[in-house]
């Protein structure tokens, strides 16, 4: 059994959020996992707002264009991940959820602290929707409709205007 917080609180810098860590460490245990229990699928119940909030997160601190797929094989090819519930409401989830009466747990590393990023996007979007109703529904379609050629992609504009 892995001691994920212990791990976490070693490793992480004072002051930073540690969810970049945590993530790596648990998909590790849960690929290793299936591979010891010979499963070749997983299914992660990641919804449709954590795929924006993902997306916001990646643009705003990493620099990057992307959210997360909604299927994959990881780099090794020995083991497929899908995500079922990528284009499901979190309400909706949750709703059913509580209608069923199961538990909901919450991760209490993330919980707990106070530099989250993932909670800073939430609460982005959730105001956001606020002011703008359509909000989600536009901007998870946006996700599925990409614009290549209007990003600034340098290779593009090298084999389309030669010389920059």
């Amino acid at each position: 059994m892995f001691d994920i917080y212990r791990l976490v609180a070693e490793k992480n810098l004072p002051g930073k959020s540690c969810c970049s860590l945590c993530s790596r460490l648990k998909t590790f245990i849960l690929y290793d996992s299936a591979r010891k229990f010979g499963c070749n699928k997983i299914a992660l119940g990641y919804h449709r707002e954590y795929a924006m909030e993902t997306f916001m997160m990646n643009i705003f601190f990493s620099g990057q264009f992307g959210s997360m797929p909604g299927h994959y094989k990881i780099q090794t090819e020995d083991l497929y991940v899908i995500r079922p519930l990528f284009s499901v409401q979190e309400d909706w989830i949750t709703d059913f959820v509580q209608a069923q009466e199961w538990p909901i747990i919450s991760c209490n590393l993330c919980g707990s602290q106070e530099y989250l990023k993932s909670r800073e996007m939430k609460e982005s979007l959730i105001e956001l929707q606020q002011r703008h109703p359509k909000l989600r529904d536009t901007a998870f379609r946006s996700l599925h409709n990409r614009k290549p050629k209007f990003l600034f992609d340098k290779k593009l504009w090298e084999t389309e205007i030669p010389g920059i």
